[in-house]
């Protein structure tokens, strides 16, 4: 039994002939005669009494022609469903993400939509405790989160893959006078306002400079907006750091005026990567591998 059978019959029993109805489905005679014998022999049963006053469906026959016509009616409106993406119903996708991966997030998402029109999505920004803790409570469908390899022991019940190696990096204002060193040094940042993301990773880097150079960092102000940081660093009163992919992602699209520094290699500093956080639900393997794939072309790092 296939389609092309199934539209033979139904047409066959509004034409009554063989004749008309091949003419009006563009066959021969032969080949419609054919196709309904077939049918008939592969079902066991007759679907049409033929007869000089012309061909008329059995009682057997209509049944199957009944069916067919809700068949054929399902195979239009599935074409009719898949002949445009924009069709198909939406399907809600909520994304976390660590500050500073926003833009590149974003293009990726754009380009995500462009093959998958019908999703729609939600971006939710949060610090790494924050999205840990919704990653653990399940309310994300993928993230983005800066994490060491330690994210591994957390066992959360997602898959997940490393985007890239992170290194902590310095935003300066390029009028600063820290402006015209290459690398920067503990004891060059020990003394400078400081305007600084509230995360775990971030004050965990704080501290470590403050054990190296034993003395106090002078802190302008902590905070969980971006913005506010990077107008300090605009009006030149502070400077800020965080991973590479964070600080080079963001604020180059924002402030023409910006420098970024590496600072000297330090051992004991703990340097977070970069971390894809993916569901486990099966459906949405594809959207979740592209979404990756677009990720690691739009995301930068310093090296």
């Amino acid at each position: 039994m296939n389609f092309e059978q199934l539209k033979i019959i139904t047409t066959l029993s509004q034409e009554k002939s063989f004749s008309k109805t091949a003419n009006k489905l563009h066959l021969t005679t032969s080949a419609v005669s054919q196709a309904v014998s077939n049918l008939e022999k592969e079902l066991g049963i007759t679907i049409f009494n033929r007869s000089k006053q012309g061909t008329f469906a059995t009682t057997q026959g209509q049944y199957i022609i009944k069916n067919s016509h809700v068949i054929l009616q399902k195979q239009r409106d599935i074409y009719s469903y898949t002949s445009n993406k924009f069709n198909f119903p939406k399907i809600k996708l909520i994304i976390g993400s660590i500050p500073g991966v926003n833009y590149p997030l974003i293009k990726s998402i754009k380009v995500l939509q462009t093959e998958f029109p019908f999703i729609q999505v939600s971006i939710i920004e949060q610090n790494t405790t924050e999205l840990l803790k919704s990653l653990q409570q399940e309310k994300l469908d993928f993230a983005l989160i800066a994490f060491t390899d330690n994210i591994k022991n957390h066992n959360l019940p997602y898959d997940l893959t490393k985007v890239t190696n992170g290194s902590f990096c310095f935003a300066i204002n390029k009028l600063s006078a820290l402006a015209y060193n290459n690398i920067l040094t503990y004891d060059e940042i020990i003394k400078q306002p400081l305007a600084i993301y509230q995360d775990d990773f971030i004050l965990n880097y704080l501290s470590n400079l403050e054990a190296k150079t034993q003395k106090s960092a002078n802190i302008l102000f902590e905070t969980n907006n971006l913005n506010s940081i990077m107008n300090a660093i605009k009006e030149n009163i502070a400077i800020s750091f965080g991973p590479d992919y964070t600080i080079i992602n963001d604020f180059p699209e924002k402030i023409d005026h910006i420098k970024i520094l590496s600072i000297e290699e330090d051992i004991d500093a703990i340097s977070p990567s970069l971390w894809f956080i993916q569901t486990k639900n099966r459906s949405m393997v594809e959207l979740g591998d592209m979404l990756l794939t677009f990720i690691k072309q739009n995301i930068k790092t310093i090296h």
